[in-house]
């Protein structure tokens, strides 16, 4: 007869159970995402790890200035005395993590939303992970130590700081799980389940496009290459191989198919508005092969760990610098741990052994899974590369030379990260399998337990959990500005320079103000902004009097202007804020000369003179600071200076036909160009070659 077990059931039987072991999982995770996130969890509203970045400067700016609501219109906060709109046609393929941003922030406060969205990052990709090996091994003690590694790995960490699009690695786990499941028995619904998991990266996030591309196209065609490999080596069964690729064929071209059709927003998107999310793009970057060069992965940054592990020495950042990609230390931090690299190559290793290669999962045999997951990873670790690389002092152009000949949508390509990294750690839980297959449960369980402790301190950061609070961590100067009512228009140099951008519109959040500053890309090195970009360019100070600019506020640097009055007595607040007031003496200019056409690139330089550069015909226009139209007779003025002539530029000034000036223009003093025009008339400058333009301004003429 039976016994029964009047205590009911056992401790194994409740750990043995499915809901028991993911609830297990999302109370771990959850944790470990607090550990990482400290007061970004209990002091939700205000503070946050990602303080002062692109994410509360972007995101949080955005809901901020939308009236923390569910949808972003227009706003006349920026880009004084115009305005701009907020939601953005490149936001299409952010559709997807705003909505579920829009939603977090609604219901708490934009910097909350912020924190929800990382917290979700960590999460899902920890619970991905986790499901997938669970899935694939039926080890939910590997599956935990291969959850927490794609979760918490230090290019997360540093991306919860920043760029918080880049903590979803879950896409990328999704996407092979998805693949495999499809695989073990294809039908339609797992293919279209696989397209639909393709698909969703694609709205969220630009790069995930990109990546999600590589992964699919990868794993599409890893399956024909083992048929390949079978028919080599297994002749007898040709035709059964053939059948069954066929079959799998139409599944995957249905899932292709699926995968297009979700794709058709963006499409169409991209037809319609292709000019203004091209110009957006462009205003941001340079030449797309050099910074392919500059952003590519180094293969030595998997082996580097972070330069904030406290167990380095204190010498190491400094030296760690010398190794690394140039970008910034966020992108160039792709340490995976030696713990997960070391576990992979025993998986490679056990390839060598009949019995491991016997072991099947989910009809899915040891070394096919294996193979595929090499295949993807093959592809994206080649396709991160940098265009060109050098090896025993050769130069060898690599793939990605000819990707950016066919688009320059992408130039962070070290962003590939997304999918090495797990894919290596689908590695190493195979090689944690192979070592521990047979062994009794609780050693298996206390070997994977030391590996994930060992890998838990690799992945240390210093500080743990640290946080800034957006009013009381703010700069001195901003918290006075909230309480001045006497100032209501702010311009905050640099003012046609995106480094800054992430600053400028954390801190709009605090002080209220309204912004001469734009958020678009087009705004900030447009015409308007370009002509007033230097502090001590002869019309700035006169057309921001005009545009009536309250407060002046620089980062970093004092413009040396007689002219610029301290307006907070700690005028080098924490940051170095400076921040000043128009002095009287300076008359309001209701007239300036803008660039209206043809600059490539601009520049200020220490002095806080704005340079432009041309390479070819410009346009020149009289600018009224409210009505934007001039009429009348204006003289007009500016320095040019050849850049690249050997000696001189020849240079022809014309308008509505009419010659106004032309000259030589020499490389080694700037030649001052004046002359009278009519205000209603675009101006045409055409130089034979590269000029510096500096020192703008029209004024009414006498005559």
């Amino acid at each position: 007869m039976q016994k029964i077990n009047k205590g009911g059931k056992t401790m194994k039987q409740w750990l043995a159970k499915g809901w028991v072991q993911w609830l297990i999982a999302a109370t771990f995770f959850f944790l470990l995402s607090w550990l990482y996130l400290g007061r970004s969890i209990t002091d939700c509203s205000t503070s946050s790890v990602a303080f002062n970045s692109d994410s509360t400067g972007g995101f949080g700016w955005f809901q901020w200035i939308g009236g923390n609501d569910l949808s972003w219109d227009y706003s006349t906060k920026t880009n004084f005395p115009y305005g701009e709109s907020v939601d953005r046609p490149h936001f299409i393929t952010s559709t997807l993590i705003i909505f579920i941003y829009k939603i977090f922030a609604t219901f708490t406060t934009p910097t909350c939303g912020i924190n929800l969205l990382i917290l979700l990052g960590y999460m899902s990709t920890a619970l991905v992970m986790f499901g997938f090996i669970k899935w694939l091994l039926r080890r939910p003690d590997i599956a935990l130590f291969a959850g927490y590694a794609a979760a918490f790995v230090p290019y997360h960490q540093l991306k919860s700081t920043s760029h918080i699009t880049y903590v979803y690695g879950s896409f990328f786990i999704g996407i092979i799980w998805a693949y495999f499941w499809f695989i073990s028995k294809p039908s339609y619904r797992r293919g279209a389940l696989l397209g639909l998991i393709g698909a969703s990266g694609f709205y969220f996030d630009g790069y995930f496009i990109f990546i999600s591309g590589v992964m699919l196209g990868a794993l599409f065609v890893s399956s024909f290459l083992v048929d390949v490999w079978r028919l080599i080596f297994n002749r007898r069964d040709t035709q059964k191989i053939l059948k069954a690729a066929f079959i799998r064929l139409r599944y995957l071209a249905f899932s292709a198919l699926v995968l297009a059709l979700l794709l058709l927003p963006i499409l169409s998107t991209y037809i319609s508005q292709g000019d203004s999310i091209k110009q957006s793009l462009a205003t941001a970057r340079s030449n797309i092969r050099t910074e392919t060069l500059l952003y590519g992965l180094r293969p030595i940054e998997f082996i580097l760990p972070s330069f904030n592990n406290p167990i380095m020495s204190d010498g190491y950042p400094a030296w760690r610098a010398t190794k690394y990609h140039g970008s910034n230390s966020h992108e160039a931090t792709l340490f995976v741990g030696y713990t997960i690299l070391l576990l992979g190559t025993i998986a490679y290793f056990a390839l060598f052994f009949r019995k491991a290669r016997s072991i099947t999962f989910k009809t899915l045999h040891y070394q096919n899974v294996v193979f595929v997951i090499t295949l993807v990873l093959l592809a994206s670790l080649i396709l991160a590369l940098p265009a060109e690389v050098t090896v025993f002092g050769q130069v060898f152009s690599t793939p990605t030379a000819y990707l950016v000949q066919l688009t320059a949508s992408w130039r962070v390509l070290a962003r590939l990260f997304l999918a090495i990294d797990p894919l290596l750690i689908m590695l190493a839980a195979l090689g944690l399998y192979v070592i521990t297959k047979g062994w009794r449960k609780i050693w298996q369980v206390s070997f994977v337990t030391v590996c994930g402790v060992i890998l838990f301190f690799e992945y240390l950061p210093s500080p743990l959990g640290s946080t800034g609070d957006l009013y009381k961590d703010s700069p001195e100067v901003y918290r006075q500005l909230a309480k001045d009512p006497d100032v209501d228009l702010i311009a905050e140099y640099p003012l046609a320079d995106f480094s800054n951008s992430p600053s400028v519109f954390t801190f709009q959040q605090v002080h209220n103000k309204n912004l001469l500053n734009g958020n678009a890309a087009e705004i900030i090195k447009g015409p308007l902004h370009s002509s007033i970009a230097g502090l001590n360019d002869p019309q700035t100070l006169g057309a921001l009097k005009m545009m009536g600019i309250d407060v002046v506020t620089t980062y970093g640097f004092d413009p040396k202007n007689s002219d610029l009055t301290a307006y907070y007595p700690n005028n080098r607040g924490r940051g170095g804020i400076f921040s000043y007031t128009i002095s009287r003496n300076v008359p309001p200019l209701d007239t300036i000369l803008i660039l209206s056409k043809g600059y490539e690139s601009l520049f200020v330089d220490e002095r806080q003179i704005s340079h432009r550069a041309i390479t070819g015909p410009a346009t020149m226009k009289v600018f009224k600071i409210w009505s934007g139209q001039a009429s009348g007779r204006y003289t007009v003025s500016f320095n040019a200076q050849a850049v690249v002539c050997d000696k001189t530029a020849q240079v022809t000034v014309d308008q509505a036909g009419k010659n106004l000036w032309s000259g030589s223009v020499g490389a080694d003093l700037p030649v001052n160009i004046s002359f009278t025009a009519n205000g209603d008339k675009p101006i045409n400058l055409v130089p034979t070659c590269s000029l510096d333009i500096t020192f703008m301004s029209a004024k009414e003429s006498a005559n």
